[in-house]
Formats: C-alpha cells, sequence, structure tokens
C-alpha cells in the first residue's frame, strides 16, 4: 500500500509539473505576443508628443508670419521717415 500511494504521489508530481510548465509557456508566449504589439504601435505617451510638436510647429509658423508683418511695416515706416526728412 505504501508503494502504490509513492507511485500515485510521484505520478501527481509529474503531471503537475507538467501542468505547471504549460501554463509557463502559454504565459511567455502572452507576455511575448503583448510585448511585440506594443513595440509595433506607438504609445498614447508618443503620440500626445508628436501631436503636441506639430501644434509647436503651427505656433511657430504663426509667429513668423507676424514677424514678417511687423518688418514689412516698420520697412514702410523707414521709407516714409527718410521721405519726411528729404
Amino acid at each position: 500500500m505504501t508503494g502504490s500511494l509513492l507511485l500515485t504521489t510521484q505520478q501527481l508530481q509529474v503531471e503537475f509539473q507538467r501542468l505547471i510548465n504549460k501554463r509557463h509557456r502559454a504565459s511567455t508566449r502572452s507576455v511575448t505576443a503583448s510585448t511585440r504589439s506594443s513595440w509595433r504601435s506607438p504609445t498614447k505617451c508618443q503620440q500626445k508628443l508628436d501631436q503636441n510638436i506639430k501644434e509647436g510647429f503651427a505656433q511657430f509658423e504663426k509667429v513668423q508670419q507676424h514677424l514678417k508683418n511687423a518688418e514689412e511695416q516698420l520697412r514702410e515706416v523707414g521709407v516714409l521717415g527718410n521721405s519726411i526728412t528729404t
């Protein structure tokens, strides 16, 4: 009877270890797939950074346009000032 219990215990240990290994492999595959997926798609943080950069460039272009307009107006004021003094 002791021999039978020992054999059954050993068989259960082998089966238990097989199930643990199977579960571990499935978990590893899941983590690997998830990691690969996240590497392929930009994160929300990266998307927000990209959006902020685009908005920053748009604002920079507006500032450049305002500076060009101001420069043109200063040039006209300079021409007007020269015509008054001459």
